[in-house]
This record gives structure tokens, C-alpha cells and sequence, in this order.
């Protein structure tokens, strides 16, 4: 299944702009964000809903809801539980060995 276009996104840049700020994380395509050069948060769109996938520790969690046109309470909702699996993301990541 196709990623969200970034017309599709246009809705939520305030919760984009929230994830953009997490620790870790770059965002290779609009809507599409990793941590390191791991997938972690990336939305879909089909038939007039949205949805995220995101990763909850090393797996990917359960579909993340987030309806088109959101109010305030289902977006400070959504930011909250990416924000926890982001923390189970970063933790569970190896530890990248350095060179001495």
C-alpha cells in the first residue's frame, strides 16, 4: 500500500512539525520519518481515512488513527502515543560500536 501524498498532509503540519523536533529523527520524504537509518513513522490514506504505521520498540505497533481534518483533542492524542513509541524505538535500537 502507497504512502499519503503530502497534499494529504497538509492538515496535520502541526503534528508533523512535532515529530520533525524528536530526538533522532529525520524525515527522507514528507510524512515518511526514520531514527537513524531505521523506519519509524510513515502515514497511509485510503478511502478518506488515515492512518500511521509506526514502530513501537523494534516492531511495528498497532495502525495509528488520525483522522483527516483532526480536532486539537485527536492530535495531542496521536503526538502523545508517537512520543511513547518513540522513546521504546530509541531504546530498544543497538548500540552502534565506535572505533577506537
Amino acid at each position: 500500500m502507497g504512502h499519503a501524498r503530502p497534499d494529504e498532509l497538509l492538515d496535520i503540519a502541526d503534528v508533523l512539525e512535532e515529530i520533525r523536533a524528536l530526538p533522532g529523527v529525520s524525515e527522507r520524504s514528507r510524512g515518511i520519518f526514520y531514527i537513524g537509518r531505521d523506519p519509524f513513522l510513515h502515514f497511509h490514506t485510503k478511502a478518506g481515512v488515515r492512518w500511521a504505521d509506526a514502530k513501537d520498540g523494534r516492531d511495528w505497533g498497532p495502525e495509528l488513527p488520525l483522522p483527516i481534518g483532526p480536532p486539537q483533542v485527536a492530535k495531542a492524542r496521536f503526538v502523545k502515543e508517537v512520543r511513547r513509541r518513540h522513546e521504546a524505538s530509541t531504546n530498544a535500537r543497538p548500540r552502534r560500536r565506535t572505533m577506537r
